[in-house]
């Protein structure tokens, strides 16, 4: 990936993370608070990811999205 390419990338997922920082938790139930929070984390892995081709960053931010679907999957079904 050129510099330009990961200076692209890494302007997407600030404004994401941004968009992720600005929602109010305590508008949330438990359920989606706890998914915001594993969101977060991986849009987190993912910038470093990007920035440092890390790939155990990589491998955590697919976990991290991972728990957070599992957590609002469990909220719809459980």
């Amino acid at each position: 990936m050129t510099y330009a390419n990961k200076r692209g990338k890494l302007a997407e997922f600030e404004q994401l993370a941004e968009m992720a920082g600005a929602i109010n938790e305590r508008k949330l139930n438990a359920d989606q608070a706890q998914s915001l929070a594993h969101m977060r984390k991986a849009i987190n892995y993912v910038q470093q990811y990007i920035e440092y081709d890390n790939d155990i960053a990589g491998e955590l931010a697919a976990h991290e999205l991972k728990q957070a679907t599992m957590v609002l999957g469990g909220a719809r079904h459980g």
